[in-house]
């Protein structure tokens, strides 16, 4: 066979020429495009753990990438036993918002007829109407009440003149009446208006209100509200089982006008109440105040204030002292991208949840809790504790993952008492939901105006919660007891907290 050559035109030599540089060039452009994708994938995975990191529990920003289509599937370095078949993570079903009026709304109808009818109404002969509904709302409305005594003298002529009693007052000398206390109230401890604000609201009403009168009366109202707050925290430490958390608070220290941190400690019994405790310190020493007469189940985030009061209480009468699975997970969650073990545990526990959520759509009671439980977390939790063991000495004490496992095995007790206790929940959530209004609320009025003062806004927070919980409008239930409050006894005082308040309202005991 021949050797043939070939001829190839100049102008297409100097194209392949031109291509052969080209090829380096778009080598290096396609790693610097890599690089790029990874940079900017990494800042993707940044704020999405901003955004949906530590603060919530439920979105896992990995999961968030790999829906995205970017990232791959996270490995752990044992193979999974055949047959094993991840279960579906459940989707909440969530009601659909539709917009409603009340019922019970005052109506105002207006009727309008033709130009047709109205010239000649005899004309015509009515055969029906088309409705269109508009929700109106009024500009607050301010009135004057005046209460006029009069005196009377006999018409014998004997004796002195009579008059009618004064009614006793809330506040005595003032003006305010139950249903302004209420709403000044309900503005800052429900809907987190400072009272600064407030005072511009009322005065683009025309009616001038200084801050440090608002600030006296919302006091003298946490004062009488302070018997009420003494039955609510009767009813919550009655429970078997409470949920406690506590949350800083800065305060004005009286003399230099400098800020001090002082702490909300919160205990919630699930279905029953909330109450908010007020101290200047965190200490272990502030527990024996707070849960001196309490005995039964508590569970925490694992602060060891409770532990070491814990070690001072009569051994007869030591709390069972139970942890959070949403704590233990969030120690997971940061070191997810640190080691695959972090990522498998994370789904192990997401196991956990799902049987949670089954049994709540299931409104299992505690019993059934407790079986369900014994059946199918308490075998997934001897796996968890049986890989965290195994992994522990792969991992050094001070990396994410090394703190992760330390936490979850030093609390192992406390976190798997769950599962031998219908009553109680997975984790602390309920508890930290009910602190949620007062971390929004400092976000508005910042600190509390001195360490004495911290009280009023715990006595004022346990009401509002408590009535929040009950499905209870606060304004509603402050202005009905804030009018009664100055004429019973503190025996009838005691009766109306939020709970027994709604369940006299009920149309069952007012036919009894």
């Amino acid at each position: 066979m021949k050797n043939e050559t070939v001829t190839i035109p100049r102008d297409e030599y100097e194209k392949l020429l031109e291509l052969a540089r080209l090829v380096p060039v778009l080598i290096a452009e396609n790693e610097r495009l890599r690089a790029e994708n990874k940079l900017l994938r990494d800042k993707v995975d940044l704020l999405v753990r901003r955004v949906f990191g530590s603060s919530s529990e439920k979105l896992d920003p990995g999961q968030l990438l790999l829906d995205l289509g970017a990232g791959e599937e996270p490995g752990f370095d044992e193979e999974p036993p055949a047959g094993y078949e991840a279960a579906p993570s459940p989707r909440r079903k969530r009601a659909a918002k539709r917009e409603r009026l009340p019922d019970g709304l005052p109506e105002e109808r207006i009727v309008i007829d033709p130009p047709e009818v109205e010239a000649c109404p005899e004309e015509w002969r009515l055969i029906g109407s088309e409705e269109t509904v508009k929700l109106d709302v009024e500009p607050m409305r301010f009135k004057k009440v005046v209460i006029e005594r009069r005196k009377y003298v006999s018409r014998t002529g004997g004796g002195a003149p009579v008059i009618a009693p004064a009614p006793e007052q809330l506040i005595p000398g003032s003006f305010a009446s139950a249903s302004l206390l209420a709403r000044i109230s309900t503005g800052k401890f429900a809907d987190h208006l400072p009272l600064y604000r407030q005072e511009q609201i009322y005065a683009r009403e025309g009616v001038i209100l200084s801050r440090k009168t608002l600030c006296g009366w919302v006091w003298r109202t946490a004062n009488w509200l302070r018997i009420i707050y003494e039955g609510l925290r009767q009813e919550v430490f009655e429970a078997a089982y409470l949920q406690a958390d506590e949350t800083p608070i800065r305060y004005i220290c009286p003399g230099h006008g400098k800020t001090k941190t002082g702490y909300l400690w919160v205990y919630h019994a699930p279905g029953k109440g909330v109450l908010f405790e007020w101290h200047a310190s965190r200490a272990a020493d502030c527990l024996a105040d707070m849960l001196g007469d309490f005995s039964g189940t508590i569970q925490t985030d694992g602060y060891a204030a409770y532990e070491s009061y814990n070690g001072t209480r009569p051994d007869g009468r030591k709390l069972k002292l139970g942890n959070c699975w949403a704590h233990a997970r969030r120690g997971f969650h940061r070191a997810q991208d640190e080691s695959a073990l972090s990522k498998a545990v994370l789904k192990d526990i997401q196991e956990l949840y799902r049987v949670e959520a089954e049994l709540r759509e299931a409104g299992a009671d505690a019993q059934q809790r407790e079986t369900r439980r014994r059946a199918d977390s308490a075998p997934q939790l001897a796996a968890i504790k049986a890989k965290l063991e195994a992994q522990r000495p792969h991992h050094l004490p001070q990396s994410l993952t090394g703190k992760a496992v330390s936490y979850a095995l030093d609390r192992w007790d406390g976190l798997t008492m769950y599962v031998g206790n219908g009553e109680m929940e997975i984790d602390n959530n309920l508890v930290e939901n009910a602190i949620r209004p007062s971390a929004i609320g400092k976000k508005n009025w910042l600190f509390f105006g001195s360490e004495s003062g911290g009280w009023q806004n715990a006595v004022m927070y346990t009401v509002v919660q408590n009535c929040k919980m009950h499905g209870i409008n606060p304004e509603e239930y402050l202005k009905d007891v804030l009018g009664r409050l100055p004429h019973i006894k503190a025996d009838e005082a005691r009766e109306l907290t939020p709970a027994k308040w709604l369940a006299a309202r009920s149309p069952a005991s007012q036919i009894a």
